[in-house]
């Protein structure tokens, strides 16, 4: 009778770019045989940013009472800490442009994300000089955590459990500008670190 020897490698691989090397032993023949293999999974890395809503600003949303809008950020990074780069990308470079007849009508404003509750961390366009530096179009930032991932907003439901607000205003000198309907785009994109 003759035998013939079947190599058969088992490897499970479970998640995103998952990759493994087969090590898998087979048994050989006798009264008991036994084999191994391995069993692997790597989980990719994602992220989520949701909760946003549109800013419908007043004369009143200056410094002192900027208008705020609290938002969910999700990493799953790490367990315990969980750093993201923050991007802040604004259409128009950080100015609300006027509509229509008033297009070359513009007002600067400021916007800060900053951590809520677990969150941790700021950005903003401060550094920004509206007058000098019309062509900056983004402002990107490495210090900002989402928290622990236990923690953090669940990324699959509705924005509960805040961990950022954003933070939009408009200098005092809006107070004498014409009326007229003015707008921006603004998007806002996290890295996980």
């Amino acid at each position: 009778m003759e035998f013939k020897k079947i190599a058969v490698a088992m490897a499970v691989s479970v998640g995103l770019g998952a990759s493994s090397v087969m090590a898998a032993t087979d048994g050989t023949i006798g009264e008991t045989s036994n084999g191994n293999f391995d069993i692997n999974f790597q989980k990719g890395t994602v992220a989520r940013i949701w909760g946003l809503g549109d800013f419908n600003l007043t004369d009143a949303n200056v410094a002192a009472t900027p208008a705020t809008e609290d938002i969910c950020i999700y990493s799953n990074k790490a367990a315990n800490s969980n750093t993201y780069q923050l991007e802040i990308a604004s259409t128009n470079s950080f100015r609300l442009v006027g509509s229509g007849s008033d297009a070359s009508t513009f007002v600067d404003y400021d916007i800060k994300v900053e951590g809520l509750g677990i969150g941790n961390g700021s950005l903003d366009n401060a550094s920004v000089n509206h007058g000098t530096d019309a062509n900056v179009t983004s402002q990107a930032g490495n210090h900002l955590d989402a928290g622990a991932l236990a923690s953090q907003p669940d990324p699959s439901i509705a924005c509960t459990g805040e961990n950022a607000q954003i933070s939009v205003w408009l200098p005092a000198s809006v107070a004498s500008l014409a009326g007229g309907a003015f707008s921006d785009t603004v998007t806002l994109t996290i890295t996980p670190q």
